[in-house]
């Protein structure tokens, strides 16, 4: 039998790869946008929250001055094609919607209750009537809901903080339960996030007894499961959970601080330092660093690329995006850059605040920083504030199926 060398056909199949991954790079442009204020008087900027899962529908807050250098939150929605519109009329303050069903249909937070006096937790479905959800009483909120908006949690809270201690998950068919009386446990627990299906519930503990506390998930299925810090962490700091459940994200200590960590089967894990740019503000070459992530925020449905709050080096802030698939961690602005995105010159992103469900949206806020260039018309009066974004990345396959290609051709010979 006649033996063909694997290295008699790998340079032209190389050059094959990188031409075919070439013309995709090419056509795989990142986008970035600052969503568009509203229209009408006193109109400011707009905090993001939460995203649905196809990246098209984002939710937040927006700051209106309702008298002479008095601001207050109004609840509002951005969709793609159709712009941003109010959810209330803002006469209640801190009205915050927290969280957003994956087809955008359903918002939770925290509303207005029954008699227009206070805030409490509440559930907003479109075309539906507003739904009060729990005892009445301020400062109660919704956290988080299913893909599908059957079911939500939530509990007290302070203002403008979507934290929910006394946490209680709610459906239609059963109302309110208390997580405390579910899990059997005395003491505080928080609810933060929860699973595409409304299975699993994510949140922090502190028991009564004065003993160390932490953080948990719990579901019908598996009842109460603390969350152990990675190895050499000294706590864990649950944050968020994956659509399928899977992927748990937040923080635990290290030697260098809070840095990013993701629980996967129960494992806790540290996110690693990666390569980033330092951009100098107003322009200039960029400078070499590190990356180091500190608190993970958000993942994708199925736990394979992550966001959250990253620091560099030097001590500047830089929110950061991982790749699970090659354990790389990145600079966000770097991503965007590398992908043809050209006016972040004079913004520096300040927080990436969620991802869509392939991981491929991103939105968080951004800050004017240019020293020797006006902020935009659009914008003046408003350079200090926090806008917010809608970003969208290339695939992030693309650069690891060319490593991926290659070492399978170097390797995979016959002998």
């Amino acid at each position: 039998m006649h033996v063909v060398d694997a290295r008699v056909i790998a340079l032209p199949a190389i050059v094959f790869l990188v031409t075919a991954l070439s013309a995709g790079a090419a056509s795989a442009r990142a986008s970035f946008e600052i969503l568009p204020l509203a229209d009408g008087p006193f109109s400011d900027y707009l905090f993001t929250l939460d995203l649905s899962a196809d990246g098209q529908t984002v939710v937040g807050s927006e700051r209106v001055e309702y008298s002479p250098g008095r601001f207050r939150r109004v609840a509002a929605r951005w969709d793609a094609g159709r712009g941003l519109t109010r959810l209330s009329s803002g006469e209640i303050r801190y009205e915050t919607p927290f969280g957003i069903s994956a087809d955008g249909s359903t918002i939770v937070g925290r509303f207005p209750n029954a008699a227009g006096t206070a805030t409490q937790a509440g559930l907003l479905r479109e075309g539906e009537p507003l739904l009060n959800i729990g005892p009445e009483g301020a400062n109660t909120t919704l956290s988080d809901v299913s893909a599908d908006g059957s079911v939500a949690i939530g509990g007290w809270s302070p203002v403008n903080d979507r934290i929910a201690d006394d946490g209680f998950i709610w459906d239609a068919t059963n109302g309110v339960r208390y997580l405390s009386d579910l899990t059997g446990l005395s003491g505080s627990l928080t609810a933060r996030a929860l699973s595409d299906d409304g299975r699993i519930v994510v949140g922090r503990f502190s028991p009564d007894s004065g003993g160390a506390g932490g953080s948990y998930s719990w579901s019908e299925t598996t009842g109460f499961v603390p969350l152990g810090p990675p190895s050499g962490g000294l706590f864990a700091a649950a944050r968020a959970i994956s659509g399928d459940g899977t992927t748990i994200v937040g923080s635990s200590s290290s030697g260098q601080g809070s840095a990013a960590a993701a629980w996967r089967d129960g494992v806790g894990v540290f996110l690693p330092a990666g390569d980033a740019n330092l951009y100098p503000l107003g322009g200039g070459e960029p400078r070499p660093g590190t990356i180091m992530p500190r608190y993970a925020d958000a993942a994708s449905v199925d736990g394979s690329v992550i966001i959250g709050a990253g620091e560099m080096n030097i001590g500047a802030s830089e929110p950061f995006i991982h790749y699970a698939a090659s354990n790389t961690t990145r600079s966000i602005k770097d991503v965007l850059v590398e992908g043809g995105v050209t006016e972040l010159d004079n913004w520096h992103i300040w927080a990436a605040t969620n991802i869509s469900a392939d991981g491929r949206t991103i939105t968080g806020w951004v800050q004017w920083r240019g020293l020797l260039t006006p902020i935009p018309e659009e914008y003046e009066g408003f350079s200090g504030a926090l806008f917010a974004f809608r970003a969208v990345i290339p695939e992030p396959s693309t650069a690891l199926l060319l490593g991926l290609g290659l070492v399978t051709l170097g390797t995979n010979r016959r002998r």
